[in-house]
Protein backbone atom coordinates (compact mmCIF):
# COMPACT_ATOMS: atom_id res chain seq x y z
CA UNK A 1 0.00 0.00 0.00
CA UNK A 2 1.29 3.57 -1.01
CA UNK A 3 2.34 5.92 1.75
CA UNK A 4 -0.45 8.30 0.53
CA UNK A 5 -3.26 5.66 0.73
CA UNK A 6 -2.15 5.32 4.34
CA UNK A 7 -2.36 8.72 5.19
CA UNK A 8 -5.73 9.04 3.53
CA UNK A 9 -6.94 5.56 5.60
CA UNK A 10 -5.76 7.67 9.14
CA UNK A 11 -7.70 10.82 7.84
CA UNK A 12 -10.29 9.29 7.06
CA UNK A 13 -11.08 7.04 10.43
CA UNK A 14 -9.89 10.07 12.75
CA UNK A 15 -12.98 11.99 10.32
CA UNK A 16 -15.20 9.34 11.33
CA UNK A 17 -14.29 9.21 14.85
CA UNK A 18 -14.34 13.12 15.16
CA UNK A 19 -18.09 12.73 14.05
CA UNK A 20 -19.10 10.64 16.23
CA UNK A 21 -17.80 12.53 18.97
CA UNK A 22 -19.46 15.18 17.99
CA UNK A 23 -22.21 13.49 17.68
CA UNK A 24 -22.29 13.22 21.52
CA UNK A 25 -21.36 16.61 22.02
CA UNK A 26 -24.49 17.64 23.24
CA UNK A 27 -24.34 21.48 23.90
CA UNK A 28 -23.91 21.67 19.98
CA UNK A 29 -27.67 21.29 20.73
CA UNK A 30 -28.42 24.85 22.08
CA UNK A 31 -27.86 23.18 25.52
CA UNK A 32 -26.19 25.74 28.09
CA UNK A 33 -23.91 22.80 29.89
CA UNK A 34 -20.42 22.56 27.85
CA UNK A 35 -20.28 18.57 28.82
CA UNK A 36 -21.50 16.25 27.05
CA UNK A 37 -21.47 12.03 26.56
CA UNK A 38 -18.01 10.31 26.06
CA UNK A 39 -17.66 6.94 24.07
CA UNK A 40 -16.60 4.40 26.22
CA UNK A 41 -16.50 1.84 23.43
CA UNK A 42 -17.10 2.14 19.91
CA UNK A 43 -17.38 -0.29 17.04
CA UNK A 44 -17.57 0.09 13.53
CA UNK A 45 -19.04 -2.83 11.94
CA UNK A 46 -19.48 -3.73 8.11
CA UNK A 47 -22.35 -6.31 7.42
CA UNK A 48 -21.48 -7.95 3.80
CA UNK A 49 -22.10 -10.82 1.61
CA UNK A 50 -21.22 -11.94 -1.69
CA UNK A 51 -21.88 -14.93 -4.39
CA UNK A 52 -18.17 -16.85 -5.00
CA UNK A 53 -17.01 -16.06 -8.47
CA UNK A 54 -17.18 -19.52 -10.81
CA UNK A 55 -13.65 -20.85 -12.41
CA UNK A 56 -11.83 -19.02 -14.97
CA UNK A 57 -13.46 -20.04 -18.62
CA UNK A 58 -10.54 -21.56 -19.23
CA UNK A 59 -10.66 -24.12 -16.40
CA UNK A 60 -13.95 -25.06 -17.34
CA UNK A 61 -12.97 -28.32 -19.36
CA UNK A 62 -11.75 -29.87 -17.05
CA UNK A 63 -12.95 -32.57 -15.10
CA UNK A 64 -15.85 -32.45 -12.40
CA UNK A 65 -13.58 -32.67 -9.62
CA UNK A 66 -10.89 -30.61 -10.38
CA UNK A 67 -12.95 -27.53 -11.29
CA UNK A 68 -14.81 -27.86 -7.76
CA UNK A 69 -11.19 -28.28 -5.88
CA UNK A 70 -10.45 -25.15 -8.02
CA UNK A 71 -13.40 -23.12 -6.94
CA UNK A 72 -12.99 -24.05 -3.52
CA UNK A 73 -9.43 -22.81 -3.26
CA UNK A 74 -10.40 -19.76 -5.15
CA UNK A 75 -12.92 -18.88 -2.93
CA UNK A 76 -11.00 -18.97 0.05
CA UNK A 77 -8.03 -16.92 -1.54
CA UNK A 78 -10.94 -14.72 -3.03
CA UNK A 79 -12.65 -14.24 0.69
CA UNK A 80 -9.21 -13.58 2.31
CA UNK A 81 -8.48 -10.68 -0.39
CA UNK A 82 -11.39 -9.28 -0.16
CA UNK A 83 -11.55 -8.73 3.67
CA UNK A 84 -7.98 -7.70 4.05
CA UNK A 85 -8.89 -5.04 0.83
CA UNK A 86 -11.99 -4.25 2.86
CA UNK A 87 -10.38 -3.50 6.05
CA UNK A 88 -7.48 -1.39 4.14
CA UNK A 89 -10.15 0.39 2.22
CA UNK A 90 -12.24 0.99 5.06
CA UNK A 91 -10.03 2.31 7.72
CA UNK A 92 -12.88 3.19 10.12
CA UNK A 93 -13.83 -0.49 10.28
CA UNK A 94 -13.90 -2.62 13.25
CA UNK A 95 -15.29 -5.11 12.26
CA UNK A 96 -16.69 -7.08 9.64
CA UNK A 97 -19.64 -10.15 9.12
CA UNK A 98 -18.72 -11.83 5.99
CA UNK A 99 -21.34 -14.51 4.01
CA UNK A 100 -19.94 -16.22 1.10
CA UNK A 101 -22.45 -17.81 -1.50
CA UNK A 102 -22.14 -21.01 -3.49
CA UNK A 103 -24.46 -22.30 -6.27
CA UNK A 104 -27.90 -22.50 -5.03
CA UNK A 105 -27.12 -20.45 -2.15
CA UNK A 106 -25.23 -22.56 -0.35
CA UNK A 107 -23.44 -21.19 2.24
CA UNK A 108 -19.89 -21.60 1.81
CA UNK A 109 -18.24 -19.10 4.00
CA UNK A 110 -19.29 -17.45 7.05
CA UNK A 111 -17.91 -15.43 10.30
CA UNK A 112 -16.59 -11.96 11.69
CA UNK A 113 -13.86 -10.85 11.36
CA UNK A 114 -11.48 -8.39 13.73
CA UNK A 115 -9.43 -6.13 12.34
CA UNK A 116 -6.92 -6.74 15.06
CA UNK A 117 -7.37 -10.50 13.69
CA UNK A 118 -5.51 -9.86 10.72
CA UNK A 119 -1.88 -9.83 11.89
CA UNK A 120 -2.50 -12.88 13.64
CA UNK A 121 -3.33 -14.46 10.77
CA UNK A 122 -0.46 -14.29 8.38
CA UNK A 123 2.03 -16.36 10.19
CA UNK A 124 -0.14 -19.69 8.75
CA UNK A 125 0.87 -20.91 5.35
CA UNK A 126 -2.81 -22.76 4.87
CA UNK A 127 -5.13 -20.26 3.42
CA UNK A 128 -8.04 -22.36 5.33
CA UNK A 129 -5.98 -21.56 8.93
CA UNK A 130 -5.57 -18.54 7.83
CA UNK A 131 -9.50 -17.78 7.50
CA UNK A 132 -9.79 -19.62 10.66
CA UNK A 133 -7.53 -17.33 12.70
CA UNK A 134 -9.63 -13.92 11.53
CA UNK A 135 -12.84 -15.69 12.38
CA UNK A 136 -14.02 -17.43 9.62
CA UNK A 137 -15.60 -20.78 9.09
CA UNK A 138 -15.20 -22.95 5.42
CA UNK A 139 -19.12 -24.93 5.66
CA UNK A 140 -17.36 -27.10 2.49
CA UNK A 141 -14.23 -29.13 2.94
CA UNK A 142 -13.83 -31.24 -0.23
CA UNK A 143 -14.70 -31.57 -3.87
CA UNK A 144 -17.52 -33.78 -3.45
CA UNK A 145 -19.60 -31.59 -1.61
CA UNK A 146 -19.05 -28.40 -4.25
CA UNK A 147 -20.14 -31.26 -6.82
CA UNK A 148 -22.93 -32.07 -4.85
CA UNK A 149 -24.07 -28.35 -4.11
CA UNK A 150 -23.53 -27.88 -8.29
CA UNK A 151 -25.74 -30.56 -9.34
CA UNK A 152 -28.51 -29.16 -6.47
CA UNK A 153 -28.31 -25.62 -8.36
CA UNK A 154 -28.53 -26.82 -11.83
Amino acid sequence: MHFSQVLLGKIEAFAHQRTVRRALELHRRGEVRPDGLEASKMCTRLDIQWRARDVHPWDRDLSQARRARLFLDQSVADTEAAVRRLFAGLPHVDRIDVSVLGPGDAVLITGTVQRSSLAESEGFISPRMRLQELGLTCHIFDSESILSIHRKAS
